[in-house]
């Protein structure tokens, strides 16, 4: 369902992002970056199910902001937590992985009944994206043009508060 449903729901969708456009191949990379460290246990170790939710660290998740909004819109990842601390220092969301991607990803390519009873009873800790990991690095954020959409806004809203201000100080009020 992933190779015939979600990849191609990116490139359908891309026209529509405007000029987040750009975003949708490292929106890719990280996904598969994702995917790849939360099934590595199966496929290294013998263990039935993939770990579906992964925290990652804030710092992550500020510099790759549009890209996580867009892999969440389009159902590839699921805000779970807002922020649970980290062992290797710091905090970051929980996200859930969506099966489909998962089961793609790991050797067997089947849902079993085994696998459905062990996420239901959850793994109790989510893999981590920590800062000194590596797994982003190669992600690549193509410059995008200025907006004229929050950031313009924005401004000029700022523009308008501090206009206020001054009139008002001139009033005397």
């Amino acid at each position: 369902m992933a190779t015939d449903y979600y990849w191609p729901l990116m490139e359908e969708v891309a026209p529509k992002l405007g000029v987040y456009e750009p975003l949708v191949e490292p929106a890719r990379e990280v996904m598969e970056a994702i995917v790849e460290h939360a099934t590595r246990s199966v496929k290294e170790r013998p263990r039935n199910i993939a770990q579906d939710r992964v925290l990652v660290h804030r710092q992550f998740v500020s510099h790759y902001g549009k890209i996580f909004e867009i892999l969440e819109y389009l159902g590839f990842l699921a805000r779970r937590e807002a922020s649970r601390a980290m062992k290797s220092g710091g905090r970051g969301p929980v996200f859930a992985i969506n099966l489909c991607n998962l089961l793609d990803s790991v050797p067997s390519k089947r849902l079993t009944i085994e696998m459905i009873e062990e996420w239901i009873a959850g793994v109790p800790e989510p893999t981590e994206f920590d800062v000194s990991g590596q797994i982003f690095h190669g992600v690549k954020l193509p410059l995008l043009p200025p907006s004229m959409g929050w950031q313009s806004s924005n401004a000029q809203w700022r523009y308008s508060a501090n206009r206020l201000r001054i009139h008002m100080a001139l009033r005397g009020t």
